[in-house]
């Protein structure tokens, strides 16, 4: 489960961009959304990673390029609602990989089998699986086999020969214990990296200091778990670059982001995993 070498030097030329230019603003990951959902709910027993399209706002690919265009980030994020709801998904990851950026997909993997030849196995390219669990994922779809999905999503990527990271959410009442029991599981479906970011509101603005320094240290243990140390840290440069919640610090300001980007960059050796 090696770090690729090539997103290594390029965070590295990022980082001293960031230091030569005196711009602690410079990113180094631009997200992107190009799918919102709609403001209604959705109806009862809907799968919420089928949603109709009409019921979606999305982006034409040519406004994601020009934002891509505009930033000099090494890493663009592809995330948001379900990206493989939009239209032009292959497309706009093939271009976005043509200049020269390293593109993550994040799905659910509901529709990862159906689409995945509108995309191209390159070395710039993870299809970004995301997980919350076992039972979790089924709940959290509202369709029982969504789990099974998304790993035979993976299991079909890996075959026609794609990279794939598994995006591991965790929240704050899942057990360290089953979180392991995960990442063995779908380490042993031979996935290329991962990544432990928190669900949205992990950290709640109005927990008390010893609850948040809490859900720190189980953070921090959920990704030791990762035995490779560069996605741990590129799983601390992605919460950094996470757009923050009111009243927080914002991504440009977390010290953290800095942080695991020079790690990540300066590990001495370059065949550690």
């Amino acid at each position: 489960m090696r770090f690729p070498l090539r997103l290594t030097a390029d965070l590295a030329l990022g980082l001293a961009t960031r230091s030569l230019r005196g711009a602690p603003r410079h990113r180094l990951i631009l997200h992107l959304s190009p799918v919102a959902r709609s403001a209604s709910p959705p109806r009862s027993g809907d799968d919420s990673s089928q949603s109709n399209v009409s019921d979606l706002q999305l982006l034409s690919s040519d406004v994601c390029l020009d934002a891509v265009r505009r930033s000099s980030a090494p890493v663009v994020w592809i995330g948001g609602a379900e990206p493989l709801l939009h239209p032009e998904i292959g497309r706009l990851a093939r271009r976005i990989v043509d200049a020269n950026r390293h593109v993550f997909v994040q799905t659910s993997g509901a529709f990862l089998r159906r689409r995945l030849h509108e995309f191209r196995p390159v070395s710039r390219l993870f299809l970004t699986v995301q997980f919350e669990g076992f039972e979790r994922h089924d709940r959290r779809a509202r369709r029982e086999g969504a789990f099974r999905d998304a790993v035979e999503g993976i299991r079909a990527a890996k075959l026609s020969g794609f990279l794939v990271c598994a995006q591991l959410v965790l929240h704050a009442d899942t057990e360290l214990s089953e979180f392991e029991r995960l990442r063995v599981y779908l380490e042993a479906r031979d996935v290329d990296g991962f990544v432990v970011t928190p669900a949205n509101g992990f950290f709640e603005a109005t927990a008390g200091h010893e609850e948040n320094q809490a859900l720190q240290s189980k953070l921090r243990a959920a990704r030791d778990q990762i035995r490779s140390r560069r996605w741990r840290l590129f799983s601390r440069l992605l919460e950094s670059s996470l757009p923050a919640a009111p009243g927080t610090a914002g991504p440009d300001d977390a010290l953290g982001s800095v942080g695991a980007a020079a790690a990540v960059a300066c590990e001495e050796s370059v065949h550690a995993s």
